[in-house]
C-alpha cells in the first residue's frame, strides 16, 4: 500500500542524500586537457569560459592531471581564455555549446610571456568522445530554416536516425477528431510514440492521459532541441523510446527580435490523388504571425525574452451523405420499400419457427403510429438536393481553428557565483469541428458519430532554475516546474436539455448530460450530440529536481533525485445522455416472401430502436500518481584517450490512486470485484507497487586517433504507465451501464420509454454484464535495455560519418486485450468464454497488463557536413528490424485497431513484425546558401544575392499490415486470421491490387489460422520538402526575409496501407493516403533584427 507520506519521506531521504533533489539537464559541459608543446600536462591552468552573448562567465583551474571540466553552462557561444604563468595565453572563440552535450576542448601551451596572447577561432568538435548517448542536435538554423508545415518542430524530431512519423492513425497524429493540436507523434527505435520523455529546459513535458507533450513553444522561441535515442547518462528516465529536450531563447547584451507573418490557402495547394476531378478542392485559409523580442534588462547581468504566436484556420470539409427525402420523413415509403408493421408478428402456420408480419397499405405508416419523438427528430434534415435515395445531400462545413502560443523568460545573475532564471509558457487551442447538417433554429442536427462539437485545450508551463557555484569544481543546480493541460471538449447542444424537450425521459440528467441523444440510423447520417462528449480532462504535474557536479582528478560526478506529483483528473462518458440504434429488422417480412423489405427509417419513425445502450460515470474520479528517482554517474578520464560513463539511477511509478478511493479492479484468480480502500484491498484497488527499478548504465569512448572515436555503452530504462493504463479502473459500483438489445421480432422499448434513472452497477460476479476494464494484479514497471556500438570518422575538416550497431530489447511491456475469449468451437460463445464460470455475464474483461516482449535491431547510419561554402548538409540512413507481441496497444495509449489477440490463453501467436516495422529509412536534410550575387551592387544586388534552398528528403519503406478474417471464424468472441498458403506479395502491386488473394484462404470453422501478425508491408513512402529564401538587408542589423515553403514539392501520394480484411471486397485495395498531404505551398514574410 503506497502513501503520499511514503513518497514524500523517501524524497526527503534521497534529497539529503544527494543535497539537492533531482535533476535533468538541459545545459551543456565543457572538458579537456592542458599540456605544453612536450605532452607534459600544466596543472593550475586558470581557465575562464565567458558566455559571448550575455557577458557572463566562469573560471576554474586545471588539476594536477591537467584535467578542466565546466559543468552546468547554458547553450550559448562561447570564448575560452587559458592563462598560466611562463606561458603565452591562449583565447579560443567560436565555440557553440549545446543542450546535453560534452564537449572536449584541449589546449596545448607555448611557453612565453604573458603579453604574446594566441587567438584562434575554433569550430564545435565533430567527433563526440565523452560519451556513449546516440542522438541528434537540431540547432537554431535549422529550427528556423527548415521547411515546417504549420511551424510544429515536432516535425523535425521524427527525422532522427531511427525516429519516423509513428502510426497514422494515432491519437497525437493530429489528424484524428479527438486530437485537436497538431501532431505531437514521434516513434523513436521502434517504440510507440506515447513512451518518449518531454523535456523543456530540462523540465518535465510531459502530458499522462494520452503520453504525448503539453506545452509546444513557437519556433522563435526555440534555441535548439536535442533527441536521445540510446543509452542515456544517469539523469535521464522514464523512457522506452527517445528523450526530446527542447532549450527555449533567451536575453543577449544586444536587442533581437522577429515579426512574422506565414500564409497559406487552396488556390496554393494540389488536389489529393483520391479526390475527385470535379471536386473542387475545399476553401482554405490559414495563417501564422507573431513575434518575438528579447535584450537586456541590465547589461552582463539580467536579460529578457519573449514571443508571441497566433494560429488562425478556416477549412472547409465537403460532405456526400444520404439523408431521407421529403416523402420519407411523413412516413411514406411508397415506392421506395416495403414496410411491414412490426407490432403484427405472428406465427407463420405454413412454416415451422416461422414469422409473418403485415405490411402497411401502400407503404405508408399511418400518423397516428409516427412517434412524436422521431418527428422532431426528422425535422432536423434538410431537404435533399439530389433526386437520389442515396447520396442525396451535399453539404460544406468550416473547421475552425484559433490558438495562440507565447513564453515569457528571464535570467539573472545574482552575482557571479548564482544564476537563476524562469520561464512561463502558456498555449490555447480552440477549435470548431462542424457536422454535415446545417443548424435547425437553435438546435445543431450532428450528423455525425465523431467529435462534432467546439473544443478548448490548454497547456501551461511554469519553470523556476537556480545554479550555485559552490566552488570552482563543484555546482549544484535545483529546478521547481509545474506544468497543466486541459481539455474541454462539448457536445454542440451542450447546456440545452434537448433530448428533454423532444420528449425522451431521463435523457438530460445534468449538465454533462445535456444535450440531444444520439441515435444512429443504419444508410442514413445520425443525429444527436456524438456519445463520445464531453471530454474533460485536467493534467496537473508538480516537479522538484536538481543536481550537484563535483570534478576531482579523472571524475566528474553528478548525482541527482526527482520528486513528481501528478494529478489527473478525466470525465469522459461514451454514452452519458445514451444511444439508440435503428436497423430495418422491425419493419422488414421476417418471412423473407417480400425481398429488400423494412428500412431503418421506417423503424426509426415507429420509434422501435434495435439497441438501447447508456453508460454512465457516478463519479469525477481524481487520480493521483507519484515519480520518485534517484542517480549518481561518475565520467571518468581514464586517459586522454578513453572516457567512461559509469552511472545508476533508480525509479519508481507509484500506481494510480483516487482522491476518494473511487476506483475498482477484478481479480480473476478469486472471481470477484475490487474496490479501493474496502474489504482490505489497497488504496491502489490491488495493483502492486514495483519497487525494483534498478538502471545500470555503462558507455565508453575511445579516441583511437584524432580522426576516429569508437564509443558504445548499454543501459536500461523504465517505464511509467500511460494513457488507458492510467484511467482503466472506472468499474462497478461508480459506473452505470444500460444494455438492451431488442429482438428481431417484437420490439420490447421504444423512444417514448426514455431511459431508467442511473444506479451503481453491482459489483456481484454473477451480476456484472457487458465489459469492464482492470488492471493485471501481478503489473510490473516495463523496461528497456538499449545498447549501442559506434564507429565515428571524421573524413574532412568538416565532415564526419558514423556507423552504429543499436539494439533494444522490451520485457514488461503494456498490452491491453480481452482475456475473456472463448475457446474455438460452435455453438453459443458465452459458456466458453475463459472466465465464464466465475462471471457468467461479463463478455468483455479489458486488461491492462505488462507482459509484452519486442526486440529492435537496427544499423544507423550518419553523415554530418558542417557549414562550409554556404552548404551545411546532414543525412542519416536506418535499416532497422522490430519484433513484438504487443497486442492491443498502439499509439495514443488507445487500444489498436483490428482483432484482439486471437486466442487470450496462447499469445504467442501474436509475436510478429511490430506496427512500427519500418525496414528502410532514408532521411536527408540542408540548408545552402547560394553563392552568387555577393559582390554586385545596386539593383543588381538587391536582387541577386542573399538567396537560400533548404530541403528534406525522406525515403521510406512501407508500413507492416497484418490480414485478418472479415468475419471470425474460430467463434471465439474476438477477431482471427485466415491460412496463408503463399507468399502474399505481387510483381507490380496496384492501388486496385495489392495483395496477392489466391496467397490466403479461410481456415477450416472453428480453428486459429496460421496467417501472422504484420506479415505483409504497404507501399514505400517519398516525401521532400524544401523552401527558398530571399533575404533584404535593410540596415546593418536588419533584415527583411521572404519565404516560399514547398511540402510533398513533387506531390507525390504517400498511399496508406491496404484493405486487409479477407473475404470482402475491398480486400487488396488503397483508397487513402492516410495522413500525407499533396503538395502545399506557403508564402512568408520575416523581419528579423
Amino acid at each position: 500500500m503506497i502513501d503520499l507520506a511514503r513518497i514524500l519521506l523517501l524524497a526527503v531521504l534521497l534529497t539529503t542524500c544527494v543535497l539537492v533533489s533531482s535533476g535533468q539537464t538541459n545545459t551543456a559541459q565543457l572538458t579537456g586537457i592542458v599540456t605544453d608543446t612536450s605532452g607534459a600536462v600544466v596543472p593550475d591552468t586558470k581557465i575562464t569560459v565567458t558566455n559571448v552573448d550575455t557577458g557572463i562567465g566562469r573560471t576554474t583551474v586545471s588539476n594536477a592531471a591537467g584535467l578542466y571540466t565546466v559543468p552546468v553552462l547554458n547553450p550559448g557561444n562561447y570564448r575560452i581564455k587559458v592563462e598560466q604563468r611562463g606561458f603565452r595565453p591562449v583565447t579560443r572563440s567560436g565555440i557553440a555549446l549545446h543542450a546535453n552535450q560534452a564537449a572536449r576542448i584541449d589546449f596545448v601551451l607555448d611557453v612565453g610571456e604573458a603579453k604574446e596572447s594566441i587567438l584562434v577561432t575554433a569550430d564545435a568538435p565533430l567527433l563526440q568522445n565523452e560519451s556513449a548517448t546516440l542522438g541528434d542536435l537540431v540547432n537554431q538554423e535549422a529550427v528556423q530554416d527548415l521547411p515546417l508545415n504549420g511551424r510544429n518542430f515536432i516535425n523535425l524530431a521524427q527525422l532522427t536516425a531511427g525516429a519516423n512519423e509513428g502510426l497514422p492513425n494515432a491519437i497525437t497524429s493530429g489528424n484524428r477528431p479527438d486530437e485537436r493540436r497538431r501532431t505531437s507523434t514521434v516513434s523513436i527505435n521502434g517504440q510507440v510514440d506515447v513512451v518518449n520523455n518531454f523535456l523543456i529546459d530540462g523540465m518535465d513535458n510531459n502530458e499522462r492521459g494520452v503520453g504525448t507533450i503539453v506545452v509546444k513553444p513557437s519556433i522563435d522561441a526555440i534555441r535548439e532541441f536535442k533527441v536521445l535515442t540510446n543509452v542515456y547518462a544517469a539523469e535521464f528516465g522514464r523512457t522506452a523510446g527517445g528523450i526530446i529536450n527542447l532549450v527555449t531563447q533567451s536575453g543577449t547584451n544586444e536587442i533581437h527580435g522577429s515579426l512574422f507573418e506565414f500564409f497559406r490557402n487552396d488556390k496554393l495547394d494540389a488536389k489529393n490523388f483520391f479526390d475527385s476531378p470535379i471536386r473542387p478542392i475545399p476553401p482554405l485559409r490559414q495563417n501564422q504571425y507573431g513575434g518575438s523580442i528579447g535584450g537586456p534588462v541590465s547589461r552582463n547581468r539580467t536579460f529578457f525574452f519573449g514571443d508571441f504566436e497566433a494560429f488562425k484556420s478556416r477549412r472547409s470539409d465537403t460532405f456526400l451523405n444520404t439523408i431521407p427525402t421529403e416523402q420519407m420523413k411523413s412516413g411514406d415509403f411508397a415506392g421506395i420499400k416495403p414496410i411491414f408493421d412490426p407490432l403484427s408478428i405472428r406465427e407463420d402456420p405454413a412454416q415451422p419457427d416461422g414469422f409473418l408480419r403485415t405490411r402497411f397499405p401502400a407503404d405508408l405508416i399511418p400518423a397516428s403510429r409516427l412517434s412524436p419523438i422521431a418527428l422532431k427528430y426528422v425535422d432536423l434534415y434538410p431537404t435533399a438536393q439530389i433526386p437520389a435515395l442515396a447520396n442525396n445531400y451535399l453539404s460544406n462545413a468550416v473547421k475552425k481553428e484559433d490558438s495562440y502560443t507565447t513564453d515569457i523568460r528571464l535570467d539573472h545573475g545574482i552575482s557571479q557565483n548564482d544564476l537563476f532564471y524562469a520561464r512561463y509558457s502558456f498555449n490555447h487551442t480552440g477549435s470548431l469541428i462542424p457536422g454535415p447538417l446545417p443548424r435547425k433554429g437553435d438546435i445543431e442536427p450532428g450528423g455525425s458519430t465523431n467529435y462534432v462539437g467546439p473544443a478548448t485545450q490548454v497547456a501551461q508551463g511554469l519553470h523556476l532554475n537556480y545554479v550555485h557555484i559552490v566552488s570552482p569544481q563543484m555546482v549544484a543546480e535545483l529546478k521547481g516546474g509545474y506544468s497543466r493541460y486541459s481539455i474541454a471538449t462539448l457536445p454542440p447542444n451542450y447546456g440545452k436539455n434537448v433530448s428533454q424537450e423532444f420528449g425522451i425521459p431521463n435523457a438530460n440528467l445534468d449538465l454533462l448530460s445535456s444535450g440531444l441523444t444520439l441515435v444512429t440510423i443504419s444508410g442514413y447520417l445520425p443525429l444527436g450530440d456524438s456519445g463520445s462528449i464531453p471530454i474533460n480532462v485536467i493534467d496537473n504535474t508538480f516537479q522538484y529536481l536538481g543536481s550537484l557536479t563535483y570534478s576531482r582528478d579523472r571524475h566528474t560526478i553528478k548525482a541527482g533525485a526527482d520528486f513528481r506529483r501528478c494529478q489527473y483528473t478525466k470525465f469522459n462518458e461514451p454514452s452519458g445522455r445514451g444511444l439508440y440504434s435503428f436497423n430495418s429488422n422491425f419493419t422488414n417480412d421476417p418471412s423473407g416472401a417480400v425481398p429488400r423489405s423494412g428500412d431503418a427509417m421506417a423503424s426509426f419513425l415507429l420509434g422501435f430502436p434495435h439497441a438501447t445502450q447508456r453508460y454512465r460515470l457516478l463519479v469525477w474520479p481524481g487520480l493521483r500518481m507519484s515519480e520518485v528517482a534517484a542517480y549518481v554517474q561518475d565520467d571518468w578520464k581514464v586517459s586522454s584517450s578513453l572516457t567512461l560513463n559509469l552511472g545508476v539511477r533508480w525509479e519508481l511509478f507509484t500506481p494510480v490512486t483516487e482522491v476518494a478511493d473511487r476506483i475498482g479492479n477484478i481479480d480473476l484468480a478469486a472471481g470477484k470485484l475490487l474496490v479501493a480502500g474496502k474489504d482490505g484491498v489497497s488504496r491502489t484497488a490491488g495493483v502492486p507497487t514495483d519497487w525494483k527499478n534498478i538502471a545500470p548504465r555503462f558507455g565508453f569512448a575511445w579516441t583511437m586517433s584524432p580522426s576516429t572515436v569508437l564509443r558504445g555503452g548499454y543501459g536500461i530504462t523504465w517505464v511509467p504507465a500511460i494513457g488507458g493504463s492510467i484511467s482503466s479502473m472506472a468499474t462497478p459500483p461508480f459506473t452505470s451501464s444500460l444494455a438492451v438489445s431488442n429482438t428481431p421480432l417484437t420490439p420490447t422499448n421504444s423512444l417514448s420509454d426514455g431511459f431508467p434513472l442511473p444506479i451503481p452497477d453491482s459489483t456481484d460476479p454473477l451480476l456484472v454484464s457487458g465489459g469492464i476494464n482492470s488492471a493485471s494484479l501481478d503489473r510490473k514497471t516495463p523496461k528497456v535495455q538499449q545498447y549501442n556500438l559506434t564507429l565515428q570518422q571524421k573524413v574532412a575538416a568538416n565532415v564526419m560519418v558514423s556507423a552504429s550497431y543499436v539494439g533494444a530489447l522490451s520485457r514488461n511491456q503494456w498490452n491491453v486485450f480481452n482475456v475473456n475469449l472463448a475457446s474455438p468451437g460452435p455453438g453459443p460463445i458465452a459458456p466458453r468464454r475463459q472466465y465464464a464460470k466465475l462471471f457468467p455475464n461479463l463478455s468483455n474483461i479489458r486488461m491492462h497488463e505488462s507482459t509484452g516482449t519486442g526486440n529492435y535491431h537496427a544499423l544507423q547510419m550518419n553523415l554530418e557536413h558542417r557549414m562550409s561554402r554556404g552548404l551545411n548538409l546532414s543525412a542519416n540512413y536506418t535499416w532497422a528490424h522490430s519484433i513484438d507481441d504487443n497486442i492491443g496497444v498502439s499509439s495514443g495509449g488507445k487500444p489498436s485497431a483490428g482483432p484482439y489477440p486471437q486466442l487470450s490463453t496462447n499469445r504467442s501467436l501474436e509475436r510478429g513484425n511490430s506496427d512500427l516495422d519500418i525496414r528502410h529509412r532514408f532521411v536527408v536534410l540542408s540548408n545552402y546558401a547560394l553563392p552568387f550575387g555577393n559582390n554586385l551592387r545596386g539593383v543588381a544586388g538587391v536582387l541577386g544575392k542573399g538567396w537560400q534552398i533548404n530541403g528534406v528528403l525522406v525515403l521510406q519503406s512501407g508500413q507492416s499490415f497484418t490480414v485478418s478474417n472479415s468475419s471470425s471464424r474460430a467463434n471465439t468472441g474476438g477477431g482471427d486470421r485466415p491460412n496463408r498458403v503463399g507468399v502474399g506479395t505481387l510483381p507490380n502491386p496496384t492501388i486496385h491490387r495489392y495483395i496477392d488473394a489466391a496467397a490466403f484462404e479461410l481456415q477450416p470453422l472453428y480453428q486459429i489460422g496460421n496467417a501472422g501478425r504484420n506479415i505483409l508491408y504497404g507501399p514505400s513512402q517519398k516525401g521532400l520538402d524544401c523552401s527558398v529564401f530571399k533575404e533584404f538587408a535593410l540596415r546593418e542589423r536588419m533584415q527583411l526575409q521572404f519565404r516560399t515553403e514547398f511540402f510533398n514539392l513533387t506531390n507525390t501520394p504517400k498511399f496508406s496501407v491496404p484493405n486487409g480484411s479477407f473475404g470482402t471486397a475491398a480486400f487488396g485495395t488503397i483508397n487513402s493516403t492516410g495522413n500525407s498531404t499533396s503538395r502545399q505551398i506557403q508564402f512568408a514574410l520575416k523581419l528579423l533584427f
